[in-house]
């Protein structure tokens, strides 16, 4: 398995539309199942390496999701008020 200190986890989202609703699960989802494979979730078979695997999706998936974040505000379309508007 992978560690978050060791390498970087890339989740591909070009592909889908960051200011929908949908788009966003589903980057969402995408976030969640890489974390998994990039910490090698479900190949421990003790309890301390086990706790660390859940550590590492936790984490990563944090990370991943401040960065969905940061995209998604970067796509949303926004309106300037007009200039003689108070």
């Amino acid at each position: 398995a992978a560690h978050a200190q060791d390498s970087a986890m890339t989740v591909r989202v070009s592909d889908l539309n960051l200011a929908s609703v949908q788009g966003a699960d589903a980057a969402r989802h995408r976030i969640r199942a890489a974390a998994g494979r990039f910490c090698g979730a479900g190949e421990a078979r003790d309890l301390t390496r086990i706790s660390l695997q859940r550590g590492c999706v936790a984490q990563m998936s944090r990370k991943a999701s401040r960065q969905l974040d940061q995209a998604m505000l970067a796509a949303r379309p926004f309106r300037l008020a007009n200039r003689d508007a108070n």
